[in-house]
């Protein structure tokens, strides 16, 4: 969300510059601005997918009796994998319009990629349009089933969770149940 912050002020404050220009230097300097905005939100998305594509390849060599046993269940149903697979297609999405936008913005306002309104019909309001349509159908709180809350995310410390290589085991709830020892 920082990233998109410092992307989205970057991206704001280059168009205002350039809007407003009096002349070709202000013009060029605001949309230069935009151009580091835009960068930036492509570095940050392909940082972003890194990251994930290493979580996800060591979720997938992790032995399933390592992993949290309260989420057994929530991991096995269609729902929570089709929102895996809409998770990556909208960020495959946004990446795409975001370097699209760089290229479009690096030869000025005027140039040819910025003139061609088949390419910005295609790679422009589509590629947001379904990105946000795939987490609007797949939306997290639908694909979760109610066991977001049980998470028990905390950014103030490292919570213990119990395992089955632990020897305590815990039943995953069913909708909204509470935890309780085996």
């Amino acid at each position: 969300m920082t990233a998109d912050f410092i992307s989205l002020v970057l991206q704001g404050a280059g168009g205002g510059l350039a809007a407003t220009a009096d002349d070709n230097t202000g013009s060029d300097a605001g949309r230069n601005i935009m151009i580091a905005g835009v960068v930036f939100q492509v570095v940050a998305l392909g940082a972003f997918m890194l990251l994930w594509g290493e979580f996800g390849w060591r979720l997938h060599k992790t032995p399933e009796s390592e992993r949290d046993v309260r989420f057994i269940e929530l991991r096995a149903t269609k729902k929570f994998k089709w929102f895996t697979y809409a998770l990556a297609a909208a960020v495959l999405l946004i990446f795409v319009r975001s370097v699209y936008r760089v290229a479009e913005l690096q030869q000025g306002f005027d140039g040819p990629i910025a003139q061609d309104e088949v390419l910005f019909m295609i790679l422009e309001g589509p590629m947001i349009f379904l990105a946000v349509s795939l987490l609007t159908i797949l939306h997290p709180g639908f694909s979760f089933g109610g066991q977001w809350a049980n998470a028990g995310w905390s950014l103030r410390g490292r919570k213990t969770v119990p395992s089955v290589a632990s020897g305590e085991e815990l039943m995953p709830p069913k909708y909204g149940r509470t935890y309780s020892s085996a």
